[in-house]
């Protein structure tokens, strides 16, 4: 069971509101001329070959050029313009395409740039076509929001361009890092997202870190969608954890609310642990109100009490571990006189720390340094990381694989 000190930083989390990412950054088209006498007309747009309509804007940019229809708040290219009624202008050369929105499908915008106008040249080729279909997605959150991120049907988050939690500046495309940026945070974004079709990212110090304390601080993220075979995740490990969150048939608003949190950190966690550590467990987890704090057994089972501020990923990892040995009677087997007496785990921790004398603290359930039995523990990726190697190591010493 996670201990409890009156030392112990309780992380609360905030609501759980999505900010879903705009549109893409899609670049303009060459653009088509506007006609020398193009008025416009009652229902089109300007004599310039048709701008595409109402729906070819760009969620966030998606400029279009003559013939280029950025793709729209869906992700579907706009419908063509309607012809102003001026003396024709020429329509627009070829789109390059812009990104796709969030659930972009790529740019089929105003075919052929819309129709020419009265006397025009017509519009050019169909913008879009040679556009990545959906092939950038940018979100952002406040802190404490959770930041969903989607690719299209079909399409898996491939890459990360960007990822910024503290105080980013700029919009999709154009993102940069402020004064204050968790120096992880790609990192953490690749882990949780890569090689999946979508992917909920807390906008927490206990998921980054804390790269600023007492700043407001905001997370952004601009990501690439393609095809699964495409993903590199960049992690060391594939691992095979995975969970199933027993929920009421008919929940309270208590129990969604509280499912809800569960699944923020058990998501994190688990992604966590499959990018850095090669271990095949699958859990069954539940909330339950009579748990005081959260607790996870060997036999694949984790419990979450009512008490927000420890469903964390710090927490959620500290219980995936009880599941996969730590406590188990092997483990308490190795412990003698306060110390895991195990030569994989002793080895693995003074390569971390550095130093040749250094031993695994251990009681009869726990062990430290990072093991992560409080979320004071956990400062950034990099304990998480840790957290995984001594988890293996420890696994070794009692003959897991």
């Amino acid at each position: 069971m996670r201990r409890i000190v009156s030392a112990l930083l309780a992380l609360a989390l905030g609501a759980c509101s999505s900010a879903s990412g705009g549109g893409g950054t899609g670049g303009a088209g060459t653009g088509g001329s506007p006609g020398a006498a193009g008025e416009p007309g009652q229902t089109g747009g300007s004599g310039a070959g048709g701008r595409a309509g109402q729906s070819g804007m760009a969620g966030m940019t998606g400029m279009t050029g003559g013939g280029s229809g950025g793709a729209g708040a869906s992700g579907t290219g706009g419908a063509s313009g309607r012809g102003g009624s001026g003396a024709g202008g020429r329509g627009g050369l070829a789109g390059t395409g812009g990104r796709g929105g969030l659930t972009g499908t790529g740019g089929t915008a105003g075919a052929a740039g819309g129709a020419a106008g009265s006397h025009g040249t017509g519009g050019g080729p169909a913008g879009g076509a040679s556009g990545n279909a959906g092939a950038g997605v940018c979100g952002t959150g406040a802190e404490n929001d959770n930041v969903v991120m989607g690719c299209p049907n079909g399409q898996v988050i491939t890459g990360v361009v960007f990822a910024g939690f503290g105080t980013p500046a700029g919009s999709c495309g154009t993102f940069t890092a402020g004064s204050c940026n968790a120096t992880d945070a790609v990192d953490v974004v690749k882990a949780l997202c890569v090689g999946r079709s979508t992917c909920t990212i807390p906008a927490r110090n206990d998921v980054f870190g804390d790269p600023c304390d007492k700043t407001t601080k905001h997370l952004a993220v601009d990501v690439t969608c393609g095809a699964a075979a495409s993903a590199n995740s960049g992690c060391p490990f594939s691992g095979h954890v995975s969970y199933t969150l027993s929920r009421s048939a008919s929940p309270s608003a208590d129990e969604q609310d509280a499912y809800a949190h569960i699944t923020v950190a058990m998501d994190a966690a688990v992604a966590v642990y499959n990018c850095y550590a090669n271990i095949t467990k699958a859990d069954t987890v539940t909330y339950n109100t009579g748990v005081q704090t959260a607790d996870g057994n060997v036999n694949g089972s984790i419990r979450f009490g009512a008490d927000r501020s420890y469903m964390t990923l710090p927490t959620a990892m500290h219980e995936i571990a009880h599941t996969v040995g730590i406590g188990s009677a092997p483990f308490d087997a190795l412990v003698s006189n306060g110390v895991f007496t195990g030569s994989n785990a002793t080895s693995q921790l003074r390569a971390i720390t550095g130093v040749a004398t250094d031993q695994v603290n251990a009681d009869t359930q726990h062990f430290w340094p990072y093991g992560l039995n409080y979320d004071s523990e956990y400062h950034d990726l990099d304990d998480a990381i840790d957290h995984c190697k001594m988890v293996t190591a420890i696994r070794k010493d009692m003959g897991m694989n």
